[in-house]
């Protein structure tokens, strides 16, 4: 199951590596990091933290969390004031695709003729665009 955040701010910390500060865009959703997790297609490093940012209203702001990025160099595929999915345990797919475990077997049918290859067989859904 993949989570939608929303990145508001990339930081360089000195000596410590590359963060960056995402919010959930379902409000009260919270985060896990497994051994392997992503930003989209940028490996996280299994570090999950909540920033003290405070709220225009003076309360702790505990929708935000600061995650680590695994390989430094991997910052400029990431665009602040955008939407990414948190991928937990696989490899994820590139942008335009996305995984899909619903199945696909009645639309093919409806868009391939009996001459190709996949006519009338079973197909496993991976991803879709």
């Amino acid at each position: 199951m993949t989570t939608k955040l929303r990145i508001e701010k990339i930081l360089s910390i000195a000596g410590q590596g590359q963060y960056v500060l995402v919010r959930p865009t379902v409000s009260g959703q919270e985060l896990t990091l497994t051994e392997k997790t992503y930003l989209d297609n940028v490996e996280l490093d299994q570090y999950l933290d909540i920033p003290r940012k405070l709220k225009e209203n003076g309360d702790l702001d505990l929708e935000l969390y600061s995650v680590k990025l695994k390989n430094d160099h991997d910052f400029f595929r990431l665009k602040e004031n955008t939407i990414v999915e948190l991928i937990p345990g696989k490899q994820p797919c590139l942008t335009p695709w996305h995984f899909a475990d619903n199945g696909l077997n009645n639309q093919l049918e409806k868009e391939i003729s009996r001459g190709h290859i996949l006519y009338g067989k079973d197909v496993k859904t991976i991803a879709r665009r």
